[in-house]
């Protein structure tokens, strides 16, 4: 018998205990996880997102379902991460999820290695720093995801962490993780929109509408079409005063307060630009390159499509 088997048995049969408590609490309160708990209501956001991303870090998700934590586990090419999920229990329910020695609390013990994903620059900056993964932890974490990949051997050192594979049908632990990919459908759908469009580049250091001394300078103009509602955004950068001008008008030329409470953020270093209010917006800026994207209330990105006004651009 394999030496850790006790003990892994011991983490699934607490995981099971625990889930199974709380699918009945649930049936008890009458809570119904297809009900519809959208809301008119816009939350005040208390803290601003943390924009700043690096390997290791702990992350509280803004777009799930549900309370979600990821840690941040190393690159994925130039925009986005390895991105793996920590469970809402404290035990693993499989041998593809991993106790750590990070102790946070509820929600930050153990991390589920079949549930890990890609996610984009973008989507990340929508999240709330919480801690860091100790480098060892980061190692095993990678490990253990990649066994889940290809058939690895892994060390003692991981898998007396681990729980037990699933082998029957009728496994609670299947609907578990069904419910665990429910959880990120909305912010998978999301990322994937964000990895195939474009950023809104207003100007780069080699545009035509150089930002460059001397001469008589024309202020580069950019009008933004709103996909839904109608509305335009005009966007206007003032040279001499080194600032960024935005103003938003419904179909009939008349000032709007549709993007009311929209941020336009940064998208060369993630930063939040300002807050749209009263239909417009008015933010110092001196850089050779722009790109902004404008984000609504619930954090989702508004689309439409750019055009320059300026002549010959």
């Amino acid at each position: 018998m394999e030496k850790y088997f006790e003990k892994r048995k011991n983490f699934v049969s607490d995981f099971v205990s625990s889930y199974l408590i709380g699918k009945q609490l649930e049936e008890v309160s009458g809570f119904d996880e297809n009900a519809d708990f959208t809301s008119n209501i816009t939350p005040v956001a208390k803290n601003p997102f943390d924009t700043e991303l690096a390997e290791g870090q702990i992350r509280l998700l803004s777009q799930t379902e549900r309370i979600t934590y990821v840690a941040l586990l190393r690159r994925w090419g130039d925009d986005a991460f390895v991105v793996m999920p920590f469970s809402r229990f404290d035990s693993p329910a499989t041998d593809e999820e991993l106790k750590t020695s990070f102790d946070g609390g509820m929600y930050l013990r153990v991390l589920q290695a079949w549930n890990t994903r890609s996610l984009q620059d973008e989507s990340l900056k929508k999240s709330w720093l919480i801690g860091e993964l100790s480098p060892k932890d980061i190692d095993d974490a990678l490990a253990l995801w990649e066994s889940t990949l290809e058939e690895k051997e892994l060390d003692d050192s991981i898998v007396q962490n681990t729980g037990l594979p699933i082998y029957r049908k009728n496994d609670p632990r299947l609907q578990y993780k069904r419910e665990e990919l429910a959880n990120f459908a909305r912010l998978d759908a999301e990322d994937i929109k964000l990895a195939e469009k474009p950023k809104l580049m207003l100007w780069t250091n080699q545009s035509k509408v150089a930002l460059v001394a001397g001469g008589k300078k024309e202020n580069p103009q950019f009008i933004f079409t709103v996909d839904f509602p109608d509305t335009i955004v005009f966007i206007e950068y003032s040279q001499h005063d080194k600032m960024l001008l935005f103003d938003v008008y419904d179909s009939h030329g008349v000032v709007s307060n549709e993007l009311d409470s929209c941020m336009v953020i940064d998208n060369l270093d993630g930063t939040i630009l300002g807050t749209i209010q009263d239909g417009s917006l008015k933010v110092p800026y001196d850089s050779p390159e722009c790109s902004v994207s404008f984000i609504n209330a619930d954090g989702q990105e508004i689309t439409g499509t750019l055009k320059s006004v300026n002549e010959n651009d």
